[in-house]
């Protein structure tokens, strides 16, 4: 009589092995399984309680299936959809440790990231960037370079240096806390206000209005000041005076010294200082 051992499998199913020659089986004979599909290649046998037996079938309909193993899938099906590709989920899958994708990678809902988001190379965003905290860019960042707009709903701090190569459009009041270094002209199409001190042309370049400046206070001028036509209420000059041509029409005080170097034309009053001790 041949040696007959006994061994229990995970799913609670004794097979008897015997060392005869031609030891009989029902599995092969498959008297306790639906072969229904027993010409399909690939198939596995999943215990089915409802009729009892062994069902030869594709689909593991177990609430739970645990493998302990590594998983290869060899099918080199593409996705392009949710419901295509080698491996298709119906419902979530939930990976406790890395997940590396060497290809493309498609989200149609909302992605969340509970911890910080490192990306090393370019982010392509086709509709809006909504950021509820900070935002910060160590590199180079730009905004809009195809031509779009950038609106920021609050505040806007730059802690370096910060350039625009287009058109730069402000809706509201801009606050500039420190200095501003204008390469070329600044246009300034309606009123023009400064609070503090302003300097113009600094170096030595020219500062152009093409109609009218007001000075609301004194105006200072450490250098030459020159008139093509010139027109004042009072005017005290302490220091030296040179005048190709001089027309007084009112009253004219000069407590200094004032060369003309041609005609005086004194419609009014001139009061002058005495010259050598007596003679005007």
């Amino acid at each position: 009589m041949p040696n007959i051992n006994d061994r229990i499998g995970s799913q609670n199913v004794i097979r008897v092995l015997s060392n005869a020659s031609s030891p009989p089986t029902k599995l092969i004979e498959l008297s306790d399984v639906d072969d229904t599909l027993k010409t399909s290649d690939g198939m596995i046998l999943v215990w089915d309680l409802f009729t009892n037996k062994f069902i030869m079938t594709s689909v593991i309909d177990s609430s739970t299936t645990t493998i302990n193993g590594i998983v290869y899938f060899n099918n080199q099906e593409n996705s392009f959809l949710p419901t295509n590709g080698a491996l298709v989920v119906s419902g979530g899958v939930g990976i406790n440790k890395n997940l590396n994708v060497g290809g493309n990678a498609k989200i149609s809902g909302i992605v969340t990231f509970l911890s910080n988001l490192d990306i090393n190379a370019s982010v392509d965003i086709l509709n809006n960037l909504v950021v509820n905290d900070n935002f910060e860019s160590v590199g180079v960042t730009t905004l809009a370079s195809s031509g779009g707009i950038t609106t920021t709903g609050g505040d806007f701090y730059i802690h370096k240096d910060f350039s625009v190569l287009g058109f730069s459009t402000f809706l509201s009041n801009l606050d500039i806390n420190a200095s501003v270094d204008i390469l070329n002209n600044l246009v300034v199409n309606d009123n023009f206000e400064s609070v503090g001190v302003t300097t113009l042309a600094s170096s030595g370049g020219i500062t152009t209005t093409g109609g009218d400046l007001y000075v609301g206070g004194d105006l200072y001028v450490s250098d030459d000041l020159q008139f093509d036509e010139f027109t004042a209420r009072n005017a005290n000059v302490t220091g030296i005076s040179s005048l190709n041509i001089l027309n007084v029409s009112g009253v004219s005080s000069f407590t200094g010294i004032s060369t003309f170097n041609d005609d005086v034309n004194i419609i009014g009053t001139l009061t002058a200082g005495l010259i050598d001790g007596g003679e005007y």
